[in-house]
């Protein structure tokens, strides 16, 4: 069925000759009309674009992948369809080597293709914070103590006293600016703020020089009280803010020049002070509507008129004066408002309904009159002395962190690295000079016919200045503004909104030009009506200029409803939102002068006595505030959280249970990942699956921070605590009565005398006492593998020690399920953390003890180390973020804790010294002359404000995204215990919409609900909250066509939960629910296997009615939410359950990855079946049992025997590849104990080391005669890392000692390097083609997915393995493409082989067979391209074994595999 393009869709589709911006609204199919529009300029019959002279950039590497396949998808059912067509071939070909990859991969590709112009090395490489962050560390401190020794005074270890003494000749008090301060300190009255603190100016009139150094000082002094660590941190994460800036740390100078230049202007002129001045304007708005309401209702009593209307007369006069000095300036508002004295009110007394309402607006103008108090404290000549000020500081800073940048480039190029940011900067640079194209960007710009780039609204400065520099009216860009949530990554949404306003819209394919075009994609395909019904209503009114956002919902931006009716297999629903209030409710009249305070929505506490959370106060007063949306101090015992679980558990098991949806439809949204433990009780109460997105800390988990326990031990045995880990974990096995014996020196027998003994020393010397005084079997044998560990650790890499922790302990194995992570799980992560390893020994020794010094550095922090690892239940309830969720779809959504107020939620940190804007530039907080406290400055404050304002609008973004992902039912909730509060906040903005109303208290719901409400509706017409929450009932707050919001009361009685019955109907469960009987039992395959046992331990025994449509319910109005009641399983269950077998105790073998090696046909058939105990033991994740020393010497294995000389036969595993074994059905972990014996093939219970220790080769016998196994891998390193051209010029010699002399090999293996063989490959026919081709690969190592089933020769094995795979590694020695385009694959054999051609040709096909096959499927997989040519060259004759020719495969390649003796 072909798809049906809206005509907006067809315009981005097909618009030509000119940049293109694609604004798609959530759900229109914004990913499909990009791949669309590709696929079509390929096929495009009489103008086909080439793939690979386009360029793809999308934010991730999945991303990235998905659309390579998408289009491979595409291209090939085009070929199929048209066999003849030789441009689409060719495409295809191509496809393998195009340019699709993420921004990231592109810098990278940029500066790794021009590093010399660059000054780095052609092997320069991406570093990670654990690398990047300790020498920014070291090099800064080198660039402060140079600074510190060019300064004569004060002396570097005293800097918080004598730097100020030091400048203190330098310094003189702005007495103007005290005279001013004292005046307002006069005048200041009705709570008035107190007078900024005392500021210093510096004299002009100083050097220079010495005025450089004393900045440098000042610096410090503002940074740290003392010069310690802190210092060199904070000034590298200045450094690190302005990496995202085109300019980087020159914006620091510019800042500087703009200081300076406004201190000679009014306040208002400035950037800071216009901003300023719009915010109060706005504010004043907003209370001149409320007085003159006020008035109104005053003037209509004669009492009230008599009591009220002089002192709100008053209060409007300073209104319109203030508003009229603000278009004058600074100093005549400042003057103004000082000048003013509130006018008392009336005594008389009054009984007018209107007086509690009038008493609210006045108390809320009181409060925001203190507000603008302390915007307005500061004189003119103070705001000028705080300008100077923070440009000495700017200048400071710009001067170090200069210095600092050089410094750090130059030592990174040093070491061949860079970090994520210098990728992008470094590109930058490569390709504009002073905002202009270089030469070099208008080369690769030629590459380039299309460029195209997703989820633009997420770009940043410097990406978009090189797509800029690379774009010649040839770009078509993705995105949507509106769902542009990654702020804290730096995004700036500000840059599509500008293309969009700049860009004028286009209608129809054939109007684009050579300007810039727009194409809006308004369509959704993918909500029902109800859905985009309510984000229209709600993004109308509170995305708009008008509250304050720097966004406009416009007619282009509405969701127009275009799900196809023949999709829907459900009737539609309207959307509900449900406020939910747990008792005790707030309980206050609306007209007293606490509840007119406008405390804060969530219900937290406000020590300041000023509930208003409007933007005029985020960066001061609201940064010690509670935020959270559950008041903590009133009936602890009632939970809102509890109450919002509770619902949405509840109307979960609702809609299951209608047999309508199952649990993996459902999704719980959550701003933040906390707080989840909530719905895991309700859930549990209810019989539900729910699967929590879980983001634990990776450091913090018991199976890593084992592994880490064991390293520390190995690095320094004398830390008692990582040691006493490792001794009571299975590694260890010993018992905490053995440890405390061990530690007490205890001594068999003589208990009596040692009973009063006190420790002394390490837990690591009381071992070594207590193994010299008792012989102890058990302690010496573990001091003497971790003696061994630790001989081995200086000398080897950090990676490949870990591995050998994976072989010689159970550390992959050992971890306990009840922990909360699956084996899958622990197993995955100590790969993860062997993985970090490797990456960090990639660029050169390190070893074990940086390894975990970088370790502690990110455990400070955690970055990048958090994991979601979900849950195993498929169909379950999941639980994810609002950022996670973005880019997914579900059937029904909860967005869930709207009540939180936003600034819990948006996390901005008021506390910060620093802060950068780019209209604004930067600023900074100063001390006071007392030098102990920070004060902020009014610039400070004014970027401040404008911070709080993009973090609303960001907000409103996430709000977007998550409203968004519902297909057919949207449930959005809160709760709150003053649900009073979060009405009233409502009911003002959607009476006076404006920026003041829409930041005060703001929430998710207080929003939606505003929006939700008629403009200008007078509060007088709501009921009253407080009385129905009383009654234990419900109320409808308001109704629409598209949703509904009701208000729900919640108790609990006897533990049991109590909602309030809904007052809305549901007609969409209405036909579903007639088909069932009232107490119809729970679907069981939507349900938990477990539901019975959580609810009989969540839950009382009473069976209650579990229906929320039983309108017969005992509790009255209200409907009992309570947990399925099941009955025990009677004893032919209990024999069941107790007495269970694994049924698939033989797939539980299969080992976790293998080598290609060790593959053949029946590999799988060779292994001895589980006993019914091992396989329950590994079905309940219950580790095998650790066996001591003697019981492994009485079983007459000798693994453990106690040998100092292990097997010289074991080699040291390489890090990229399991040690190989004979047995292939064992784990990673018991490989290496395998490879000892063929007895251990058959052994149920591994020990818990062993003792094997591999013998570095430094230490091997130099007489020893080297095996033709040592010869081959010479061969192979040589042919790794030999450079081809240099061999034919200079002979295999000369190469021999290059590679030598650079340290690609060792002097041995170089003698060990057969030349004979090696020169027949080079005279090969073969080789002259690998030296033509197009791209090699030599020595590619690779991971891919085998079906199970094909290694086993057994019917019943096979269909038992038939859905599982094995993890399969190897390491092709050379794959090119070839000088044709047509992919080939070689391997070098230096195995021996007869001379007779037929004969060499059929032992080594029969030999390697089953590893060729695996190269050939791994090598098309990788590319995507079909293998045109399979060759075993054969090193010692010079034959080629061919395997496949022409794409087809020859009789030797079907040969049965025999194994290697």
């Amino acid at each position: 069925m072909s798809v049906k393009w809206t005509e907006a869709q067809l315009c981005a589709i097909e618009a030509k000759g000119c940049d293109l911006l694609v604004s798609a609204a959530a759900g229109s199919g914004k990913t499909a009309v990009l791949t669309e529009r590709l696929i079509r300029r390929l096929c495009d019959p009489e103008d086909p674009a080439d793939i690979s002279r386009m360029l793809i950039v999308t934010f991730t590497k999945a991303a990235a992948t998905e659309l390579r396949e998408k289009i491979a998808k595409v291209i090939t059912r085009a070929c199929e369809a048209d066999p003849s067509n030789r441009a689409l071939a060719r495409q295809k070909k191509k496809l393998p080597t195009a340019v699709i990859c993420t921004i990231d991969s592109f810098c990278y590709r940029v500066i790794k293709e021009n590093f010399s112009a660059l000054g780095v090395g052609p092997g320069v490489r991406i570093a990670d914070d654990s690398e990047i962050v300790p020498l920014a560390l070291s090099v800064m401190d080198r660039v402060i103590d140079r600074r510190y020794e060019s300064a004569q005074n004060p002396p570097r270890n005293d800097i918080g006293s004598q730097s100020e003494s030091s400048l203190t000749d330098r310094v003189s008090t702005d007495t103007a600016n005290t005279s001013a301060e004292n005046a307002a300190d006069a005048s200041g009255s009705d709570g008035m703020a107190a007078p900024a603190p005392d500021r210093t100016i510096i004299d002009a009139s100083t050097d220079d020089t010495d005025t450089a150094q004393d900045d440098f000082l000042r610096l410090c002094d503002l940074l740290v009280s003392d010069r310690d660590d802190g210092l060199a941190a904070r000034l590298y994460g200045f450094y690190n803010k302005v990496q995202k800036f085109i300019g980087r740390e020159r914006i620091f100078l510019s800042s500087a020049e703009r200081l300076e230049h406004a201190c000679r202007e009014d306040y208002f002129s400035t950037p800071w002070g216009e901003a300023d001045r719009r915010r109060i304007l706005s504010s004043l708005d907003y209370y001149r509507a409320e007085y003159e309401h006020a008035l109104s209702l005053v003037r209509a009593d004669e009492d009230m008129t008599k009591k009220f209307e002089s002192s709100l007369t008053a209060d409007l006069e300073l209104m319109d004066g203030l508003r009229i000095a603000a278009q004058t300036g600074y100093a005549e508002t400042a003057e103004l408002f000082a000048a003013y004295t509130p006018v008392r009110i009336g005594r008389n007394s009054t009984s007018s309904p209107d007086l509690g309402r009038v008493q609210s607006i006045r108390a809320g103008f009181s409060d925001y009159r203190k507000e603008l108090g302390d915007r307005l404290a500061p004189s003119p000549a103070a705001i000028s002395a705080s300008m100077s000020e923070s440009a000495h500081i700017m200048r400071a800073l710009y001067d170090v962190i200069s210095d600092f940048g050089e410094e750090f480039s130059a030592e990174k190029r040093r070491r061949g690295i860079i970090d994520y940011a210098d990728a992008e900067n470094l590109t930058l640079d490569l390709l504009t000079h002073d905002g202009e194209p270089t030469a070099l960007a208008e080369r690769i710009a030629s590459d380039y016919d299309e460029i195209y780039i997703d989820e633009y609204q997420d770009i940043n400065p410097v990406q978009d200045a090189i797509f800029s520099a690379l774009a010649h009216g040839n770009r078509f860009m993705v995105g949507d503004i509106k769902q542009s949530i990654y702020r804290f990554r730096g995004a700036e949404p500000d840059i599509f909104s500008d293309y969009r306003s700049r860009f004028a819209k286009l209608s129809h394919s054939e109007d684009a030009g050579e300007d810039g075009r727009t194409v809006f994609l308004s369509n959704n395909f993918r909500c029902d009506r109800s859905v985009t019904g309510f984000v229209n209503d709600v993004f109308r009114r509170i995305m708009t200029p008008l509250c304050g956002s720097a966004l406009s919902y416009t007619e282009d931006d509405e969701l127009v409803c275009s799900k196809v009716e023949e999709k829907r297999t459900r009737p539609e629903a309207r959307t509900r939102i449900v406020l939910i209030a747990p008792e005790p409710t707030f309980d206050a009249d609306d007209g007293s002068e606490d509840a007119a305070q406008g405390a804060d929505v969530s219900g937290g506490t406000d020590s300041a006595g000023d509930g208003k959370n409007s933007i005029a106060d985020k960066s001061g007063s609201s940064a010690g505030r509670d935020n959270n949306s559950i008041d903590e101090t009133s009936a602890p015992e009632v939970s809102a959280a509890d109450a919002e679980a509770e619902y949405v558990a509840a109307e979960s098991a609702r809609l299951i249970r209608s047999g309508m949806y199952s649990p993996s439809d459902i999704r719980i949204l959550t701003r933040t990942s906390s707080g989840k433990e909530s719905f895991v009780r309700a859930f549990r109460r209810h019989g539900v699956p729910l699967a929590a997105e879980r983001a634990v800390p990776f450091f913090s988990r018991p199976h890593i921070l084992l592994a880490l326990a064991l390293l520390r031990t190995i690095d320094n045995p004398r830390r008692s605590i990582p040691l006493t880990s490792v001794l009571l974990s299975p590694i260890g096995g010993f018992s905490p009565e053995e440890l405390t014996r061990i530690r007490r020196g205890i001594i068999p027998g003589e208990e009596a005398e040692n009973a009063r003994m006190r420790p002394t020393g390490s837990m690591y010397a009381s071992l070594c006492a207590y193994a010299e005084k008792t012989d102890d079997a058990k302690v010496s044998s573990f001091l003497s593998r971790l003696d061994a560990l630790r001989s081995l650790a200086p000398s080897t890499p950090s990676d490949r020690l870990i591995w050998q922790l994976f072989s010689d302990t159970p550390l992959l194995s050992c971890g306990n399920p009840a922990d909360g992570f699956s084996h899958e799980v622990m197993r995955r992560d100590l790969m993860r953390l062997y993985e970090y390893a490797r990456q960090r020994e990639a660029g050169g020794f390190k070893g074990l003890s940086q390894l975990l010094r970088s370790i502690d550095e990110l455990c400070k922090t955690d970055d990048g180390f958090t994991f979601d690892d979900g849950d195993g239940d498929e169909n379950a309830v999941r639980i994810m973020t609002m950022h996670k969720s973005k880019g997914l779809e579900f059937p029904v959504c909860f967005v869930c804790g709207c009540a939180r107020a936003i600034d819990a939620m948006g996390r901005l940190d008021t506390n910060d010294i620093l802060l950068i804007d780019k209209q604004l530039g930067a600023v900074t907080r100063l001390k006071d002359k007392s030098g102990f406290v920070r004060y902020t400055t009014p610039m400070f404050d004014s970027a401040a404000d404008k911070s709080s304002t993009e973090m609303y609008d960001e907000e409103l973004r996430i709000l977007y995204v998550a409203l968004t992902r519902a297909r057919e039912r949207l449930y959005v909730t809160a709760a709150t215990k003053e649900p009073e509060r979060l009405l009233k906040a409502a009911r003002e903005e959607a009476r006076y919409p404006s920026e003041y109303t829409h930041f005060d208290c703001a929430s998710y719901m207080k929003w939606m609900l505003s929006a939700m409400l008629p403009i200008g509706a007078p509060a007088e017409d709501e009921p009253d909250y407080n009385e129905v929450l009383a009654s234990g009932s419900s109320a409808l707050l308001a109704e629409s066509e598209s949703a509904a919001a009701e208000l729900l009361s919640y108790r609990e009685e006897h533990g049991v939960p109590i909602i309030a019955r809904s007052q809305l109907t549901d007609d969409m469960l209405t036909s579903a629910a007639a088909a069932q009987t009232a107490d119809s039992a729970p679907n069981d395959s939507a349900l938990s296997d477990n539901a019975a046992e959580d609810a009989r331990t969540a839950s009382s025994e009473t069976d209650i009615s579990r229906s929320c449509n039983d309108t017969d319910s005992a509790a009255g109005d209200c409907v009992i939410y309570t947990s399925e009641i099941f009955t025990l399983p009677n004893e032919a269950e209990l024999h069941r359950r107790i007495f269970f077998s694994y049924p698939r105790a033989f797939a539980a073998r299969l080992p976790a990855k293998l080598s290609v090696t060790s593959l053949h046909p029946g590999m799988l058939d060779e292994d001895t079946p589980l006993s019914p105990e091992q396989a329950n033991r590994y079905y309940l994740g219950i580790p095998e049992p650790c066996r001591s020393p003697e019981s492994d010497k009485l079983s007459g294995s000798d693994e453990l025997s106690g040998s100092d000389e292990p097997p010289e036969s074991n080699e040291l595993p390489q890090p990229d590849e399991p040690p190989e074994s004979e047995n292939t059905l064992q784990t990673v972990a018991d490989t290496a104990t395998a490879a000892q014996t063929d007895t251990a093939r058959s052994a149920a219970v591994r020990p818990a080391w062993n003792s094997a220790m591999h013998r570095p080769a430094f230490i091997l016998n130099e007489k020893e005669k080297a095996s033709s196994a040592d010869i081959g891998t010479a061969v192979h390193v040589f042919l790794q890392f030999c450079d081809w051209n240099n061999v034919l010029e200079n002979g295999i010699e000369a190469e021999l000692a290059r590679l030598t002399e650079r340290g690609f090999i060792t002097s041995d293996t170089a003698e060990l390097v057969d030349r004979k063989k090696a020169a027949r490959f080079f005279a090969s026919p073969l080789f002259e083609d690998a030296r033509n081709a197009l791209r090699v690969w030599r020595e590619l190592r690779f991971n891919i997915l085998l079906p199970a089933s094909d290694y086993t020769e057994s019917a019943e094995r096979r269909e038992l393995l038939s859905d599982e795979q094995l993890l399969i590694q190897g390491i092709i020695d050379c794959m090119y493409i070839s000088a044709d385009g047509r992919l080939r694959l070689l391997d070098y054999k230096t195995d021996r082989v007869p001379r007779d051609t037929d004969k060499a040709a059929a032992m080594l096909a029969e030999r390697y067979g089953e590893q060729m096959r695996t190269y050939m499927r791994a090598a098309e997989q990788i590319t995507r391209m079909p293998l045109d040519r399979c060759v075993i060259f054969a090193l010692s004759s010079g034959r080629e074994i061919v395997l496949r020719e022409d794409g087809r495969d020859t009789p030797l390649a079907s040969l049965p595999q025999v194994p290697v003796n």
